[in-house]
């Protein structure tokens, strides 16, 4: 899309400093400064996220807030997220800030989105940080609900852990670990 065929809106919540257009690019407004000087808008430049997504930080009165770049977009051209959803890119690619290319969704929608893309790391994951193996039994319930791969037995032991302070988080992980899988080899 050429920048000349963007169509720009106001930033929700930013109405008076802020614009961003369908393409998803983000910007300041022209403005007068204190002194009366004219000052142009200039473009933000975006931080790209662990997961892609692109962020800005937005100023109003000497505070920064970060911000989502898409969400962004679809606030302005969409509306607000209906409760329970939150931003997709149809492309599965979190760079790719266009309108065309956003909706609101489910998050479950969006994790369905992310395995059909290739785009979620949790399927391909074997093993939690403390080295036990992601295979059934040891996966939590959340592979069922919501795709994500978690370590049944680190569950278990963060929960005992924050019951019981000063016990080995590392000892009850791997205690419970040890029963999970002897359970499934019986």
């Amino acid at each position: 899309m050429a920048a000349s065929s963007e169509r720009w809106r106001r930033v929700v919540g930013f109405e008076a400093t802020h614009l961003v257009s369908d393409g998803g690019q983000v910007r300041t407004i022209d403005r007068h400064d204190r002194l009366g000087r004219f000052r142009k808008g200039v473009a933000l430049r975006p931080s790209t996220l662990n997961g892609g997504h692109q962020m800005v930080r937005l100023a109003l009165d000497g505070n920064q807030k970060p911000a989502l770049v898409h969400r962004l977009v679809l606030e302005a051209f969409v509306g607000p997220a209906p409760e329970g959803t939150e931003g997709c890119h149809n492309d599965g690619n979190p760079a790719n800030n266009r309108l065309e290319n956003l909706r609101w969704d489910t998050p479950s929608a969006n994790h369905r989105d992310k395995r059909e893309h290739g785009t979620d790391h949790n399927i391909s994951k074997a093993q939690c940080p403390r080295g036990h193996d992601l295979v059934e039994p040891n996966l939590t319930a959340n592979v069922l609900r919501r795709g994500h791969r978690g370590c049944l037995a680190c569950n278990r032991a963060h929960a005992y852990v924050s019951r019981h302070p000063g016990v080995d988080l590392r000892e009850v992980a791997d205690r419970y670990y040890s029963e999970i899988t002897e359970r499934t080899a019986e």
